[in-house]
C-alpha cells in the first residue's frame, strides 16, 4: 500500500468522524500517517491503532505492549507501553475522534484551521515530540489534506438531522423527510417549502422568528447564510435555486450538530 492508497483508505473515516465529533479530517490524516507510517508500523498491522493511543484500565479495548520513543526535556529515549488495540481501521478513527472530545482538547475542536489544530493538540499534550505540529502541518500542506476540511455534511445526513428537531412538541422542523428528499432529487424544492423550514429552523435556533426577513438575519449571524441580501433577493423575485436551498440545509445541519 502506497502513501496516497492509505490516505484514499482512511480518508472516509476521517469525514465522518468530523460530522460526528467536528475533528478536522486534515488533521486525523495527518496523524494517522504520522503515527503509524502509513499504516506499515507493528502497532498499526498488529492492532489497527493508527494513532499511537495509548491503553488505560477501563478504556474498554484490549492493548499489547510495543516499544515507544517518547521526549522528555529534549532528551529522547525508549521506553515500554501498553497500546489499545482495535478491530479495524474505522473503530481507531472513531476512538481517536472521541479522545478529542475530552475537556483538554477542546481547543483542538474550535481550531479556525488546520494550523490552530496541529499546534493545540500538541499544546494539549497529545504527544512528546517537541516538532509534533510541525510535522503534522507539513504532512497536511504536501497531501492537500486540508482540501477534505471542506467536505461537510451530505444532503442526506443534514435533512436526517433536521427531520429529528422540533419547535415545540409534536411539530417538527421538516414534516416528512422522505418528500425533501425526493424534492430536492426531481429539483421541484418549491421556495415557499424552503421558506417554512428556513422559518422553522431559525426558530429553532434563536427563537420565536415570525418573518421571513428576521428568520435569514437570525441565521446570517450565526454564519449559515453568506449574503443575506442576496437570499431575501432571490426569495422576492422567486429566483432562489435548488443549490442555494441545499447549500443553506447542509450548513445549518452541521451548525445544530455540533
Amino acid at each position: 500500500m502506497d502513501e496516497k492508497q492509505f490516505i484514499e483508505l482512511v480518508k472516509d473515516g476521517a469525514i465522518k468522524a468530523f460530522n460526528k465529533y467536528k475533528v478536522l479530517p486534515s488533521l486525523t490524516l495527518a496523524q494517522a500517517i504520522l503515527e503509524s507510517n502509513y499504516g506499515q508500523s507493528g502497532l498499526s498491522k498488529r492492532c489497527f491503532n493508527l494513532f499511537g493511543i495509548k491503553w488505560k484500565e477501563g478504556c474498554g479495548y484490549d492493548f499489547e505492549e510495543f516499544d515507544t520513543k517518547e521526549c522528555y526535556r529534549g532528551e529522547w529515549t525508549t521506553v515500554k507501553a501498553r497500546f489499545r488495540k482495535y478491530k479495524s481501521y474505522d473503530e481507531s478513527i472513531e476512538d481517536h475522534a472521541v479522545f478529542l472530545t475530552k475537556t483538554r482538547y477542546k481547543p483542538v475542536l474550535i481550531a479556525k484551521d488546520y494550523k490552530e489544530a496541529a499546534i493545540q493538540v500538541q499544546k494539549c499534550g497529545y504527544a512528546t515530540d517537541p516538532k509534533y505540529s510541525d510535522k503534522l502541518i507539513s504532512l497536511i500542506e504536501k497531501y492537500s489534506l486540508n482540501q477534505y476540511d471542506k467536505v461537510g455534511l451530505s444532503l442526506e445526513e443534514a435533512i436526517d438531522i433536521w427531520s429529528g428537531k422540533e419547535i415545540a412538541a409534536g411539530r417538527k422542523v421538516i414534516g416528512n423527510p422522505g418528500d425533501m428528499k425526493h424534492e430536492f432529487e426531481v429539483k421541484k424544492l418549491t421556495p415557499s417549502r424552503f421558506e417554512a423550514l428556513l422559518m422553522k429552523s431559525a426558530t429553532y435556533v434563536k427563537g420565536n422568528v415570525t418573518d421571513l426577513s428576521s428568520a435569514v438575519d437570525a441565521w446570517n449571524t450565526l454564519g449559515v447564510i453568506g449574503n443575506p441580501s442576496d437570499m431575501k433577493k432571490e426569495f422576492r423575485e422567486g429566483v432562489l435555486s435548488v443549490s442555494r436551498m441545499k447549500s443553506f440545509l447542509v450548513k445549518s445541519a452541521a451548525y445544530v450538530s455540533k
